[in-house]
């Protein structure tokens, strides 16, 4: 469950680093997000080692949580900004989830909500497309151009093998058509629930 707006403010979160942030100044192995409200809301992170950003919400240009799967960590949340550079949050380790969650309710609370996305970034989506979706049309074509070749002497158990490959490769490429529109696509959210299906 969500924490009201009022109860969640001022509370810290506890992520680790990344490289996107250790680029920013950001040091040591875990960092302090503070989400604070008022007359100018924003986001400031903090490293146990040193080092501060803070990013005004309105400086958002999106947030995006997403998962990428066949990865030992594989979420993630990027925060793209109008003015600098994007920062990458791991979803694996420390207060990633309710982090999220209470960023994304206080840019919904400031009329920001249709910023708040779920998916991947547009080079994830290619990468996930063009190598699955890459070895799925192989897999279709491959039983095709062989008996192209060679079907005038194919057999009865020969089509029959040609045919079960093409359904393999066939449901293949609908598996990956169908894990990018659910899950790597870029979209806006309907909501903390639909939201929550992209956290851990």
């Amino acid at each position: 469950m969500i924490k009201s707006r009022k109860a969640a403010r001022g509370t810290l979160y506890s992520i680790g680093t990344t490289p996107s942030l250790r680029r920013m100044g950001i040091e040591g192995p875990n960092a302090f997000v503070e989400i604070a409200a008022g007359d100018t809301p924003a986001v400031a992170v903090t490293g146990t080692g040193g080092g501060r950003i803070e990013i005004p919400l309105s400086d958002i240009r999106w947030l995006r949580a997403g998962v990428e799967y066949g990865r030992i960590t594989h979420y993630r949340c990027v925060i793209a900004r109008e003015r600098g550079a994007d920062i990458v949050i791991d979803g694996g380790l420390g207060d990633y989830r309710a982090m999220v969650l209470h960023l994304a309710e206080e840019m919904r609370g400031l009329g920001l909500g249709g910023r708040v996305q779920r998916g991947l970034r547009w080079w994830e989506n290619m990468i996930h497309l063009v190598i699955f979706g890459g070895i799925s049309l192989t897999l279709c074509y491959a039983p095709f151009d062989t008996y192209r070749h060679y079907g005038a002497d194919w057999e009865r158990g020969d089509l029959l093998l040609a045919a079960v490959l093409s359904l393999v490769g066939l449901s293949f490429l609908l598996g990956v058509i169908g894990l990018w529109l659910r899950c790597y696509r870029p979209r806006g959210v309907r909501g903390a629930d639909d939201l929550a299906k992209a956290l851990p």
